[in-house]
């Protein structure tokens, strides 16, 4: 629900989420130039009919093929988190497809990339559980929020480092967590640049 519109699914927010919080993938920015307002919202059309402009324009289809396929396998849980199996009368379609889950590359969205088709979030988080992509993102994350700041260039050893760690402990929480809270930085004030504010 929180990644959604009380009164729509909102897939793009969705996929955005899960592209940027669970895979760390850098999606870039609308141009400003695009009108980036949701379709409204139509008694006669579900969720997927309304977003297929996305999948029929080419300026916008370079960035939501990445996002909304991924949005799509929420489609079971409207704005508001509750399960559904119809929408407008129509039954839901939750398939969805993640486009390069380990070979995403965010400064050439027009590469080749590996297509993973999957029904429904169950699917996709089993896809995201065994992805290198979603483990070293996990380390990120964490280190992002034990130190209280997003990470720049001055961190990615650690965080290399702290992965390597998290992957050779077979992917054990502990081992990560332990990671973070015994590295001498840790506890040492240090400063901040601006590009890590």
């Amino acid at each position: 629900a929180h990644h959604a519109h009380a009164d729509d699914a909102s897939p793009v927010r969705r996929g955005v989420f899960v592209r940027k919080r669970v895979l760390c993938h850098a999606m870039p920015a609308p141009p400003p130039t695009v009108d980036n307002t949701p379709p409204g919202l139509d008694p006669n059309l579900t969720t997927r009919e309304r977003f297929a402009v996305h999948s029929e324009s080419p300026f916008c289809q370079v960035c939501h093929q990445y996002i909304d396929g991924v949005g799509f396998g929420f489609e079971r849980y409207d704005g508001a988190g509750s399960y559904r199996e119809l929408e407008n009368g129509i039954a839901v379609d939750d398939s969805g497809e993640l486009r390069g889950l380990e070979d995403f590359d965010a400064t050439d969205l027009q590469a080749p990339v590996t297509l993973m088709p999957f029904q429904g979030i169950g699917e996709l988080s089993d896809l995201i559980s065994t992805s290198q992509s979603a483990t070293q993102c996990l380390a990120t994350q964490y280190h992002r929020f034990a130190f209280g700041y997003a990470n720049g260039a001055a961190d990615q050893c650690r965080i290399v480092n702290l992965h390597q760690r998290f992957a050779d402990s077979g992917y054990d929480l502990r081992t990560l967590l332990l990671g973070l809270v015994t590295a001498p930085t840790f506890d040492l004030r240090r400063d901040v640049t601006e590009e890590n504010r």
